[in-house]
Parts: C-alpha cells; sequence; structure tokens
C-alpha cells in the first residue's frame, strides 16, 4: 500500500513539473473573429452626430510564448487583423417653409500585420486561466472606405405644410469608395490589455481561447490634422475644411481580437 502512496505521489509530481515547467517554449496558431470600431469618430466640420458602429472581422496569428516561470509568460509573434467601423447619422429638419433629410454612411475597412509584445500570468493545471497584458506594433497592409452622403429637400407651395406635387422633392446623392492608404498612418501602435482560458490534454499540447483590448494611440489620418483653410477669390472668403473623409482626423482604432489557438510545447 505504501508503495502505491509513493508511485501516486511520483506520478502527481511529475504531472504537475510537464505541465508548468520553467524555461519552455511554444509556438502556437491562432483564428477568430475581430470586433472593431473608431474612437472618437465625429469630425468637429460636422453638424451631425454620427456613431461609430462595431464591425466583425477576421484575425489569425502565429505565437511563439517563452514560459521563464511557472506563473509568468512573454509572448511575441505576428498578428493579421481586420479593423474599421459603420459610421452613420440621420438628420431630419422641418419647418414652416419646407423640409429636409441628411443622410451619413461611412464604412471603414483596414487591416494590419501587428507584432504585439504580451506579459502574462497563468495558473497552472491541466486547465485554468491566464491574463496579459503590453503593447504592439502594427503595419497597415490596406485602407479602404466607402462613403454615402444624400440630402433631400421639399419646399412647400402655398398654402403652407402642403408637399409639392413631384415626390421626394430634391434630392442629391454623392458615393465615393477606394484605397485610401495614403491618407492613412502606415504604423500604428498602442497597448493591450486580455486574457483566457486554456485546457492542456497532454504535456505537449495546449488548446486556448483569448481575447484582447487593444487600443491604438496614433490617429489614422496622416494627411490632415481637422485642418481649415481659406481662398479670396472675388466672390469673397471660401472656406475649405480638411478630415478623414467626413470622419474626425484624429479618430483611432480599437479593437478585440478573440483567438481560438493551439500551441505545441517545444521543449
Amino acid at each position: 500500500m505504501k508503495k502505491i502512496f509513493l508511485l501516486a505521489g511520483l506520478l502527481a509530481t511529475q504531472f504537475s513539473f510537464a505541465q508548468h515547467k520553467t524555461n519552455a517554449l511554444e509556438a502556437g496558431i491562432h483564428a477568430g473573429p475581430s470586433f472593431s470600431s473608431l474612437l472618437n469618430a465625429k469630425s468637429p466640420f460636422s453638424t451631425l452626430s454620427p456613431r461609430a458602429g462595431v464591425q466583425t472581422g477576421f484575425t489569425a496569428a502565429l505565437s511563439v510564448q517563452y514560459r521563464f516561470s511557472r506563473h509568468f509568460t512573454i509572448r511575441t509573434g505576428l498578428v493579421y487583423e481586420e479593423k474599421g467601423a459603420r459610421v452613420k447619422a440621420t438628420s431630419d429638419v422641418r419647418s414652416e417653409r419646407g423640409w429636409s433629410s441628411t443622410h451619413f454612411s461611412r464604412k471603414v475597412d483596414n487591416a494590419y500585420v501587428t507584432l504585439p509584445l504580451l506579459l502574462g500570468w497563468q495558473t497552472t493545471g491541466r486547465l485554468g486561466f491566464g491574463v496579459r497584458g503590453g503593447g504592439f506594433v502594427s503595419r497597415l497592409i490596406y485602407a479602404r472606405i466607402r462613403g454615402t452622403d444624400s440630402r433631400t429637400a421639399i419646399s412647400y407651395y402655398n398654402p403652407p405644410n402642403s408637399l409639392p406635387s413631384v415626390p421626394g422633392g430634391n434630392t442629391s446623392t454623392a458615393q465615393f469608395s477606394g484605397d485610401f492608404a495614403p491618407r492613412t498612418f502606415p504604423l500604428d501602435y498602442g497597448v493591450s490589455l486580455g486574457g483566457g482560458v486554456f485546457y492542456a490534454p497532454n504535456d505537449k499540447l495546449n488548446l486556448s481561447l483569448n481575447a484582447l483590448l487593444n487600443v491604438s494611440l496614433r490617429k489614422l489620418d496622416k494627411t490632415y490634422d481637422n485642418d481649415s483653410a481659406v481662398r479670396l477669390e472675388s466672390t469673397g472668403f471660401v472656406r475649405y475644411d480638411y478630415d478623414y473623409f467626413g470622419l474626425n482626423s484624429r479618430t483611432r482604432n480599437v479593437s478585440v481580437p478573440v483567438h481560438l489557438g493551439l500551441s505545441y510545447r517545444m521543449f
């Protein structure tokens, strides 16, 4: 009986050591959705109050993690992440002379390759959880924007409050789309904070589910900074406002990538 207890104790010790060996190096692959938006998206020149909604994209990563103690790790790698937002606003104005409706829409699709550097802490055992934080540097792959600006105006005939005979009144619509990488900073950087859970089916493999909050510290627009200019013409002063295609030049990325990963302990 004593031999059985001794054998069980040795196995438990080996189990714990194998799962939490110090100076261990792990390589992994990860993929999942990325939920992103824009911070401070409203242009100072806009009379509307647009809201930046959440946009869903794709993210994938190759990671290298080094465990230098039973609980502490450091992780880096290469991450592909799609970021952006859907920004919309509508305004209706009514008066005794008429009615007007303005619609503003932007869809921002940006993609980056990111190099993170994250310090982590995690529990011991086959099943557990961990937290990590640090920073990142990103390189822009592409920046695409689709925009729509439309305005419908209806002037009332006499008697007041009667609609014109032509439905829809006077409608003007402007649309644009394209690659706007020249107007976007090619390098981005920021801070990250997150965590997740893991399960180790054996001494070599590790399954994990992690989420990170990435907040950029650099604005998107590299050409303008919500600038204004005036030009003197024969009719007087003409004002020109320059922002990020109707958005704030100082708007920044914010994203939450969710990664389902598989890692392998190399030694």
